[in-house]
């Protein structure tokens, strides 16, 4: 709920006057989630689903940065930073139980 609440506020609050349509915001939410949840809570189940993520979607650091007019790169990043915040908040967290 977090990466896609709070993606899209701050895209709706800091993002070029543009359509930003679709759910690309969160997607790359979850991805960086998942991706830096493991290497905060360092055992090895999230750090071996943190490297099947890179493994499988690594390419995804590729639409963090402005590279085709009309894609919504700042939706991108945005999700990107809201879910490493999140895998920093969850992974401080004693009673969560995520992966």
């Amino acid at each position: 709920m977090i990466c896609y609440f709070l993606t899209n506020i701050l895209v709706w609050a800091f993002a070029r006057p543009s359509l930003h349509i679709g759910a690309s915001g969160l997607v790359y939410g979850i991805a960086f989630f998942l991706i830096f949840y493991g290497f905060f809570k360092k055992d090895f189940k999230s750090l071996a689903i943190s490297a099947a993520i890179i493994f499988f979607y690594g390419s995804l650091v590729y639409g963090l940065f402005p590279n085709q007019p009309g894609i919504s790169w700042e939706s991108h990043l945005i999700g990107a930073i809201v879910g490493g915040y999140a895998a920093l908040h969850f992974s401080k967290t004693k009673s969560s139980r995520l992966i």
